[in-house]
C-alpha cells in the first residue's frame, strides 16, 4: 500500500475500505497486497486446524504414504482449476470474481449460484469454523481445570457463537484489518505447524508411522486411495469462492498466481501432513483432541488457543468474498444495506448451526465433496468461457450497464449454457461418484469425479454456448474489447 499523506492515515484506510467492498473495478493504488501479503492472507487461510482436520479425514481411509500422495494429487487438481478459473481474470480487471461471472452465467444466473452452491458452501465452512473453536477450548478447559465437557457439550456451542461474533467484527472493518491480522497469524501459523512436525518426526518411529493402518477404510485399496484423492480434491476447489475477490486486492499477477497457487498448495499439504500423521499414530482424526497429548498439557493448550484465534481470522477472510458476491448478486436489494449488517445476516445459519456441533463434524466428508461436485462444474464452464471462447477480454462497461443495455444480459438475465454446464457437469459428477451413499462407477478408479466434472462443465459450456449465442453475436463472444475505448473513468484507471 502506498505511503498515506500526511495526516491522512485513517482517511486513507477508509477510501481503500470503502473501494474494496464495492464492486467497481479497483484502481492501482487501492490494490493492497504485494506477493508476500497475499502469501500470508493465502497461509494464515490454509493451516488452520480444518487443515489438520482434512489429514485426519484422509487418514480414515489411507496410511501415511498413500495419504501424502492422495494430497499431493488431489489439492493439485482442486487448486489448478480454481485458481484459473478465480484468480486470473480478477487481479487482470481488478474486479470481484462474482461481477466477472455475468459473461458466464448472467446476472440473474450469478444471483441463482451465489444463494445456492456459494452461500451453503461457505456458511458450512464458517459453522465447521466455528465449532472447531469450541472443541479446541472446551479441550483447554478439560485439560487444564479436570473439567468434563464434551465435544457437544454447551460451551462448544458457547464458544463457536463468541468466535463467530469476533469473525463479524473482523470482517466489518474491511480486508484492510483482516490482512493486518493475518501478518501476525500466517508467521505464527507457520512455526506452530513446523513445530508439531518436528516433534512428531522426534516422537514417532519412521516404522511406526509407516506402517500404522487407516483408521476406517473400506475393503478395496484402490477405491480408499482415489475416495482419498476425490476428497482432497474437493478441498482444493472448495477455495472458489473466495480467491477471486482476495486476488483483486494484489498488485501485479504474479503478485497473486503462485501465492494462490504454490501457497495455499504448500501449507496446506504441511498442514494436512501433520495432521494425517498424528491421526495414525494417535487413533483420533479430530485435531482438537489429539493436539493436548501431541503437545502435553502447556504447549498443546497454547498451540490450540493460538490455533483457535487463527480459524476466527480465516473465517473473515473466506466471509469476505461471500459477502461481497451477496450484495452485488442481489442488484439493488442489498446495495444499500451496510456492509456490517450484512456480514452479520451471513452469519445467522453458521450460529444456528453452533447448536448442533456434532452434525459438520459427522458430515465432513460428504459437504466437502457434494459442493466439489458443484464448484468443480462452474469452474470448468468459467474456463472454457474466459480462456477459450473470450481469450481473456471481458467488456468492463457491459459488466456494469443494467438489463438489455449489457452485453450480458442474455435472455432474462440468464446465460443458459453455463447454467447447463453446472447441471450437466455435477450430474455427472453424482453419476461417477455419489459421496451420499459411496456407489462409485469403475471410471471413479482411474479419473475421479471432480477433474471429470471440470471438462465436462467446460465441454458442454463451449458446444451451448456456440450453438446458443456466439453463433448468433449474443454475449459479446466475438470481441471482448468493444468497450474499452468507452468505458467510465473508474474503468479506465483500474
Amino acid at each position: 500500500m502506498t505511503a498515506p499523506r500526511a495526516g491522512g492515515a485513517r482517511t486513507d484506510r477508509a477510501e481503500l475500505d470503502t473501494a474494496s467492498l464495492g464492486s467497481l473495478p479497483l484502481l492501482k493504488k487501492e490494490r493492497i497486497w504485494n506477493a508476500t501479503d497475499f502469501t500470508g492472507v493465502n497461509v494464515a487461510l490454509a493451516i488452520a486446524t480444518w487443515a489438520f482436520l482434512v489429514g485426519g479425514f484422509t487418514a480414515l481411509l489411507v496410511g501415511f504414504q498413500q495419504g501424502i500422495a492422495a494430497m499431493i494429487i488431489g489439492n493439485a487438481i482442486g487448486l489448478c482449476f480454481m485458481v484459473l478459473a478465480s484468480v486470473v481474470s480478477s487481479q487482470r480487471y481488478g474486479v470481484e470474481q462474482y461481477t466477472l461471472l455475468r459473461p458466464v452465467f448472467g446476472v440473474v444466473g450469478v444471483g441463482v449460484l451465489v444463494f445456492t452452491v456459494i452461500l451453503i458452501t461457505e456458511m458450512g465452512w464458517s459453522s465447521l469454523l466455528a465449532i472447531m473453536v469450541g472443541r479446541a477450548v472446551t479441550q483447554v478447559s478439560n485439560s487444564a481445570f479436570s473439567t468434563d465437557f464434551g465435544p457437544e457439550s454447551l460451551l462448544v456451542t458457547f464458544f463457536a457463537l463468541l468466535a463467530i461474533a469476533v469473525s463479524w467484527w473482523i470482517l466489518s472493518r474491511g480486508p484492510v484489518t483482516i490482512g493486518r491480522f493475518n501478518k501476525f497469524i500466517a508467521p505464527g501459523l507457520l512455526i506452530v505447524t513446523l513445530f508439531l512436525m518436528v516433534y512428531l518426526v522426534l516422537n514417532t518411529s519412521v516404522d511406526t508411522l509407516f506402517t500404522a493402518a487407516p483408521l476406517a477404510p473400506f475393503e478395496d485399496d484402490q477405491l480408499n486411495f482415489m475416495l482419498a484423492v476425490e476428497f482432497n480434491a474437493g478441498v482444493g476447489v472448495s477455495w472458489y469462492p473466495v480467491m477471486g475477490s482476495l486476488a483483486r486486492l494484489t498488485r501485479s499477477p504474479r503478485a497473486a498466481l503462485w501465492p494462490a497457487y504454490g501457497g495455499l498448495l504448500v501449507a496446506t499439504l504441511i498442514a494436512q501432513i501433520v495432521g494425517m500423521a498424528a491421526a495414525l499414530t494417535l487413533g483420533d482424526s479430530d485435531p482438537t483432541v489429539w493436539m493436548m497429548p501431541f503437545g502435553g498439557p502447556v504447549l498443546g493448550a497454547f498451540i490450540l488457543i493460538f490455533i483457535a484465534f487463527a480459524n476466527v481470522t480465516s473465517t473473515s477472510s473466506i466471509v469476505y468474498s461471500t459477502v461481497l458476491a451477496i450484495r452485488q448478486a442481489s442488484g439493488n436489494l442489498l446495495s444499500r444495506v451496510r456492509w456490517a449488517w450484512l456480514c452479520a445476516g451471513f452469519f445467522v445459519l453458521p450460529a444456528m448451526l453452533a447448536f448442533f456441533p456434532g452434525f459438520m463434524y459427522d458430515k465432513f466428508m460428504v459437504f466437502v465433496t457434494l459442493s466439489g461436485a458443484f464448484l468443480s462444474a462452474m469452474c470448468g464452464a468459467i474456463i472454457a468461457d474466459y480462456f477459450v471462447l473470450r481469450r481473456q477480454h471481458v467488456s468492463l462497461r457491459d459488466l456494469y450497464l443494467p438489463g438489455w443495455a449489457s452485453a450480458y444480459h442474455f435472455n432474462g438475465g440468464v446465460n443458459w449454457a453455463g447454467m447447463g454446464a453446472v447441471i450437466v457437469g455435477a450430474a455427472f459428477y453424482l453419476w461417477i461418484y455419489n459421496p451420499i451413499t459411496l456407489a462409485t462407477h469403475p471410471l471413479f478408479s482411474y479419473t475421479t469425479a471432480s477433474l471429470p466434472a471440470a471438462v465436462v462443465g467446460g465441454v458442454v459450456y463451449f458446444v451451448l454456448a456456440t450453438v446458443l449465442y456466439k453463433r448468433h453475436s449474443i454475449g459479446d463472444f466475438v470481441d471482448g474489447t468493444a468497450a474499452a475505448g468507452a468505458s467510465p473513468a473508474r474503468i479506465e484507471q483500474a
